[in-house]
Parts: structure tokens; sequence; C-alpha cells
């Protein structure tokens, strides 16, 4: 039975006097399947991580369009391992760095730091054709050095053609909540949009050729979520309105966004944007306020913070068994049948990694306890009693901070 992981609705929008029917289809790739900081970057034939085809269909009779994006992490090889930070370290592979890339390094026969890149590209470019390639993440701190992995490879081994590098700082440009401003970077996309296209075709017309789809635009930021899914709804939202301009359902001078169903379309983007962020950050999406009513809110903004407190407990407390699950589903793990169980987590810390957070518990407890209740005794002690309890606290508090990798719940069931 074919199924696939994604997102899939259909909506009848009205028109003034006409409806068309909205069909969003996004299909999450298995090839490289897993949550956020257990599965990134690119493995070593090219595929990435969170991948996701996303089609927006549109029918209006016997018409038919269909306009195809593409999203997927940034495809070098890289990782950010959990450790109970909230923004773990991006680690480059190298064969300097790591002991695996220069197993394979040895191995094999031309390779340069950029071969699953031009992998990746050239597996994209056989099925999808050209490519606008735009990266959406920051061009300062540790995602710069990515970013610019990113360009250097692209620029070196694809022409503008084949391949087209736009790198776009997406919290530079749309600071102070003005996520507006992504459409400057649409009208930036403006000729490429023009020149790919989209497929239409008049079903029972056998006379007319299908006009196709001649190039893709494929986006991503660190995660290949929030920003990425406010730029492909914009983008979908100036293709649409292009696809209705030509049945002739609203006029040249007009956009999708000035009729009622644009907050229906935006809804349907919104929900998209939550259904591929579960399955990859373990919550909704960050900035869906903006998508579904076009504005930043501070309701939003709250509610974004919410989410990450979450992400950040599920990244660091959960997503290691969800990996598992993932690699048992999909028959990566490789079965011993010398090894018929996996060491349990608390089994792989430490006795003092074990006691250390007891430890630093009592410690807090103790701290509050002579900050609020020790009262029959001089202020000098209570102050001593405090600063000593905190200086436990924070010891032990540095302790678990620096074994980061250690408390944080990674994948146990080995993979092929």
């Amino acid at each position: 039975m074919p199924l696939i992981a994604g997102f899939v609705r259909c909506e009848l929008f009205p028109l003034d006097s006409k409806v068309v029917r909205y069909i969003l289809i996004s299909r999450i790739s298995c090839e490289r399947a897993g949550p956020r900081y257990h599965c990134r970057g690119s493995d070593w034939e090219g595929k990435v991580a969170n991948f996701v085809e996303t089609e927006q269909i549109v029918t209006y009779y016997d018409h038919v369009f269909s306009f195809v994006q593409i999203r997927g992490s940034i495809p070098v090889m890289w990782k950010q391992t959990p450790n109970l930070k909230y923004k773990p370290k991006i680690k480059i592979y190298s064969s300097k760095t790591q002991p695996e890339f220069a197993a394979l390094h040895s191995k094999t026969e031309n390779v340069s730091p950029f071969t699953c890149l031009v992998r990746h590209f050239e597996q994209l470019k056989d099925c999808y054709g050209p490519q606008v390639a735009v990266s959406l993440i920051d061009q300062k701190g540790s995602e710069a050095t990515l970013g610019d992995l990113y360009q250097s490879g692209t620029r070196e081994n694809f022409p503008s053609n084949v391949v087209d590098y736009i790198a776009w700082d997406f919290h530079r440009y749309c600071k102070g909540m003005r996520f507006d401003r992504v459409y400057q970077l649409v009208q930036q996309l403006e000729s490429s949009l023009e020149s790919f296209g989209y497929f239409y075709k008049k079903l029972g017309d056998d006379s007319m050729t299908p006009q196709l789809q001649k190039g893709y635009v494929r986006t991503n930021c660190i995660d290949c979520l929030d920003r990425t899914n406010v730029l492909q709804s914009a983008i979908a939202e100036v293709i649409l309105t292009k696809q209705l301009r030509q049945l002739e359902i609203i006029s040249q001078e007009k956009s999708i966004k000035d009729f009622a169903v644009y907050a229906k379309f935006s809804n349907i983007w919104a929900d998209h944007a939550d259904a591929i962020s579960e399955y990859y950050a373990g919550t909704g999406a960050l900035k869906t306020d903006y998508t579904r009513t076009g504005k930043r809110s501070y309701r939003g903004i709250a509610v974004d913070g919410w989410r990450s407190m979450l992400r950040y407990w599920k990244n660091n407390f959960v997503d290691g068994y969800k990996q598992d699950a993932y690699n048992l589903l999909l028959g990566k793990v490789q079965m011993n049948a010398d090894k018929t169980t996996t060491p349990s987590y608390w089994s792989q810390l430490s006795w003092k990694e074990k006691w250390i957070p007891l430890v630093c518990l009592m410690a807090l407890l103790s701290c509050v306890w002579g900050v609020f209740w020790l009262r029959d005794v001089s202020w000098k002690y209570r102050v001593a009693h405090v600063v000593a309890s905190l200086s436990i606290f924070w010891r032990g508090l540095s302790f678990i901070i620096s074994h980061g990798e250690h408390y944080a719940v990674q994948p146990r069931l080995s993979t092929s």
C-alpha cells in the first residue's frame, strides 16, 4: 500500500461567483529520517535530512495546475549532537576531525569536501531540473561557517543556470517582527519563478501540449522549518495569484490577498508548517502567527517561547528514542544475534553522573531553606549557608553541562 509521511489538505476556494479546488501535498523523504538534532545535513550518498517535496495543485473544471517546491537540510556532512545546551555546537565533518570521514576519504577516489553536496544536487538535477538554492540561515555566528561552506560548494561545482545559490539572512532582514520583508526576497526570485513556470494541462484537450515546470526553488534554514515555511508560503501565494489570473478568475490588478479566501489559504499553510515541524522538531512550527494572519504578534511570540521550551525537552530527553523508532521502522538497524539487549540509559552513566543531579537538587533545596526558613541563627551564618549551597549547586550544574552529551538521551541501536 503506497503511504506518505507529510501533509495533505484539499479545500474549495470560493472567489466571487467561481470556485476552485486547492490541494496542498507534502511528502517527507524516508532516505534520511529522524528528529532534528539526531539527523542533520547529508549522508555520504547525498541524501539530506528533512527533505520535503511540497506540491500545490489547483483545479478549475478541466484546468489543472501544479507547482512544486522542495526543502532540505544543508547538503554537507555536519551534526549537532544534543548536549543540554539550547543550541548545540555545529560540527562539520572533515578528514581531520572525524575518523569515519577519513576512512571514506582514503578508500574513495576523487573525493572532495563537497562530494556529498555534488551528489545531492546531481540527484536533484536528474529528478527536478535546474535549482535556485535559497539559504535563510544567519550570516554570522555558528551558522555562518556552514553557510560559507554551502555557498562555496555550490558555486565551485555548478554553474548558476544549474544551481543558483542565494544567501538571505532571514533574521537580519526581518528583525523587529517585520516578516513582511520576505516579499523582498520573493521579488528577487521573480525572474527565476517566471522562467521556471508551473505545470498546466487542460484535461480532454489532446491537441494541447502540457506546460511543464522547468525548475524548482530549494529552500533551507538551519532546521528547514520555521523560516523556510514563511518563504515557501509567500512563494505559493505569488504562484497561486498567477494561476488565477491565467484562468481570468481574478483581474491582473488583484491578488489572492484581496479575497476573503486568503485566510483559508493562510491557515492551510500554517497547518502544513505545524505538521512538518511536529515530525522533525516535536512541536508545532514557530512564526505561524505571521503565516495565519500576515502579522507578527506578542501572543505569537509567547506561543513560540512555549514551543521552544518543549523542543528543548524533547530534543534532549525524547528524540533519542524517536530516532531508534525511525531506524527500526525503516529497517536500518543492524541485528546481532549475540546481542539481544541494548544498554539502558542509566547503565551508560557513571556513578558520579548518576549522583551529581541529586546533589544539585539537594543543594538548591538547602539554599531555599536557608533563605526562607532558617531563622534562628545569625545573619552571617545564614549568608554562609546560602553561599555554600549555591556554590555546591553551581559546581554540580557546571559538571552536568560539561557532560551534557551523556545526560541527553542518544540513540542506542546500531544502524547500517
